[in-house]
């Protein structure tokens, strides 16, 4: 094989595709041809957990072929030794450029690889085409004074290294790279095959809006079992293969209830498995923990419950129940054709489209793609499915960033819900209560001075659960604390606190407050309600314009006007509302 370099400008691509459609197949095929016609060694990103990276691998082992003469490199482990025998100068550890990594796009792995693609010895001629999955869920080409994000900082770091040759940035849900600053030099969209089921294909999802918030509450609490859950408990035992989803609670605890009521009504009929964790599950069959089938992650789970002969699963989860995860076993013979969906009205619009269509895909079986919710969630998911429509065929497309923008802030159908989430490079939404739209050049009455970020337990280490969770002070040298300093820009923690106005967190995030030391309160404000970590990172100290300040947990917007007096001194008048505008 002839080594072949090229001068060409760096490729940075978008691939936009519905969930499960067949992205992650298409990216390797993609990966294979430039790895065969160029030598670049291949990179690739994994969103979140082990679960996924293993999902990632399989696609990669599945693809790649024994004759490519190819060395997988694994693991954020693999991936290390790696890095310190090229720091030595084993150059011979690159097999001549025959290079597949998989990664997890977590802090430690993306330190190894911006070390990988920076090294500069002459006797390293080879170049890297890094491929992104969920890109959506990275700040990439974000503003990063506003990010500050360790992990977005990272990732950008990488994309524009010298020998990275092409970037591609894969998602179904864009979002993010809608309001982000890269100027694409290709866009492809990726068209179902025969058979597939999405949310916006023909003959998709069927709507069940049989359900009340009264039944739904009461079933995840354990109090009873309503008629209209039995009876979608019981259909899930209709048809064998079928593979039922419950999504509408993210506590363990919950979980457990409904898993355990569930198990109880079909007895021994069908296998219940709670999923939040990327280890072991929880299986129950007939009420009681079955310790022989909870062994390794969701594939090899189903793969012996349909080896101990279920012929129907249910699937219970929320956070490890998201994008990236296809919920099959290895023969295909479950089919996840149904779910119990529920959902916030704030939610992001990428969330709730990622988490419904963990029922979309291809399937053997000619099954409906059944939805079960209330009326409101019903109509919050057409919305989000709409925006998403309407963004991706007349705004995702455009490569250029500035005409995206343009087009972005005269897009008035799209002002009505929450679009883009956290990774938003500072654009919100007009809401219903306000029909005000200033332009990007005209400035804006308020500046947004935080973010808002996530984690579920599963994403933190486990010393940093055990403190969050026995609500030890988040002092220098913690856990807490330096897993902080170690993924986030900031310099300074402040516990949530309840606020004399009674509203709770945001009282101690008004930079202009003092605090008992005369430290103005900023950088990081954190909220951990046992399976979910949100902090608000301000990152601005004292700030003597007006301004704005996002709520971390139902992500409305404390609006603060500022007003100079005559002694040279900054007093702040603020006041809670929801209207905030289309503006940088």
């Amino acid at each position: 094989m002839t080594f072949i370099t090229t001068t060409a400008q760096k490729q940075h691509e978008l691939c936009i595709g519905e969930e499960q459609v067949g992205k992650s197949h298409q990216t390797m095929d993609d990966s294979r041809e430039r790895l065969l016609l160029y030598n670049h060694i291949q990179i690739h990103f994994a969103f979140g957990t082990n679960e996924i990276e293993e999902n990632q691998f399989y696609h990669i082992d599945r693809v790649f072929q024994p004759e490519d003469r190819v060395k997988i490199i694994r693991g954020h482990s693999e991936m290390r030794d790696l890095v310190d025998l090229l720091k030595k100068g084993y150059i011979d550890q690159l097999n001549k450029g025959r290079l597949v990594i998989s990664c997890i796009g977590n802090h430690h792995a993306l330190m190894q690889v911006l070390t990988l693609v920076s090294l500069t010895d002459p006797q390293h001629p080879y170049k890297f085409d890094v491929y992104i999955d969920e890109s959506d869920t990275y700040g990439i080409d974000h503003d990063r004074v506003v990010s500050g994000v360790q992990k977005d900082n990272l990732i950008n770091s990488i994309a524009d290294a010298i020998k990275v040759a092409r970037v591609k940035e894969i998602t179904a849900t864009p979002m993010s790279q809608i309001v982000s600053q890269s100027n694409y030099t290709n866009i492809y969209k990726i068209n179902p095959k025969s058979g597939y089921r999405g949310i916006t294909h023909e003959g998709g999802f069927t709507y069940n809006s049989v359900l009340c918030s009264k039944d739904l509450k009461d079933f995840e609490n354990g109090k009873r079992l309503p008629q209209s859950i039995k009876c979608w408990i019981e259909d899930g035992l209709c048809v064998e293969g079928q593979l039922s989803l419950v999504s509408t609670n993210h506590r363990v605890t919950t979980q457990i209830k409904m898993a355990k009521t569930i198990s109880r009504t079909v007895a021994k009929q069908a296998a219940v498995i709670v999923v939040n964790s990327d280890k072991d599950q929880h299986v129950y069959i007939d009420g009681s923990i079955d310790k022989n089938l909870c062994k390794g992650k969701l594939r090899s789970v189903l793969n012996a419950c349909r080896d101990q002969g279920y012929k129907n699963v249910f699937v219970i989860g929320q956070k490890c129940l998201n994008r990236s995860i296809t919920i099959e076993d290895d023969k295909k013979y479950y089919d996840a054709c149904r779910i119990l969906f529920n959902c916030a009205m704030s939610s992001a619009d990428p969330e709730i489209l990622q988490r419904v269509c963990r029922i979309a895909g291809y399937s053997l079986a000619d099954n409906e793609r059944i939805v079960t919710c209330t009326v409101p969630v019903h109509m919050r998911i057409l919305k989000a499915s709409e925006n998403r429509k309407n963004l991706v065929s007349e705004i995702a497309n455009i490569k250029d960033a500035m005409v995206r923008r343009a087009t972005l802030l005269k897009f008035d159908k799209l002002m009505k819900t929450n679009i883009f989430g956290n990774k938003n490079n500072g654009y919100g939404l007009v809401t219903a209560r306000s029909n005000k739209k200033i332009s990007e050049t005209e400035e804006p009455q308020f500046v947004k001075l935080n973010r808002v970020e996530q984690w579920t337990r599963d994403q933190l280490p486990l010393n940093v659960q055990e403190q969050l969770d026995s609500r030890t002070p988040s002092k220098r040298g913690t856990p807490f604390y330096t897993w902080v300093m170690d993924n986030l820009a900031v310099s300074y923690i402040v516990t949530a606190a309840k606020s004399p106005k009674g509203s709770d967190n945001m009282y101690n995030h008004i930079p202009n407050k003092k605090s008992t030391d005369n430290t103005p309160r900023r950088d990081a404000l954190f909220d951990w309600d046992n399976e979910i970590l949100t902090i608000s990172i301000l990152d601005k100290d004292v700030f003597k314009r007006s301004y704005s300040v996002q709520h971390p947990r139902d992500k409305m917007w404390w609006n603060f006007k500022v007003y100079n007096v005559p002694d040279g001194d900054v007093v702040v008048d603020d006041k809670y509302t929801i209207d905030y505008d289309l503006a940088i």
